[in-house]
């Protein structure tokens, strides 16, 4: 760019031809800018086709690094997914068990209800004949009297 540059200010500061659009430069002046711009030319070149070419590498590269990035977040989204799952079936799993377990204590409370009832039930009729023995007992010392 400076070379460039350089060739402007020399057209610039040139003398303008009398009547006419054109001005007079030193030859030896630009022909030893061109000289150097012909010489830097290749190496300019070069170093363009290095940053393009790095940049294809740069663009590569980070479409890599963005599919293994994707890949990776699919495969935690699905470890997720299935952590989920396994939490979910442990947890519909722990709600029959508990339902089993209550239904399992209701039924043993019923029975020990029905049993105790039972042994009660059979207690009064025993306390019911012990009573009537007692009563009759009574009534037969009254009448001894």
């Amino acid at each position: 760019m400076q070379l460039i540059q350089e060739l402007e200010e020399l057209i610039n500061r040139s003398s303008a031809v009398p009547f006419s659009s054109k001005t007079m430069i030193d030859p030896n002046e630009a022909m030893d800018i061109i000289k150097e711009l012909k010489e830097a030319l290749p190496g300019e070149l070069e170093a363009s086709k290095q940053i393009v070419a790095n940049k294809k590498q740069i663009l590569f590269d980070a479409q890599k690094q963005a599919d293994q990035t994707r890949e990776d977040a699919s495969k935690q989204m699905k470890a997720m997914i299935d952590q989920n799952e396994v939490t979910h079936q442990a947890q519909v799993q722990a709600e029959a068990i508990i339902k089993a377990a209550q239904a399992q204590a209701k039924e043993i409370r019923t029975g020990t209800q029905h049993y105790a009832d039972k042994i009660l039930a059979k207690l009064q009729d025993q306390l019911r004949q012990l009573n009537g023995t007692i009563g009759e007992n009574r009534k037969e010392i009254r009448d001894l009297q």
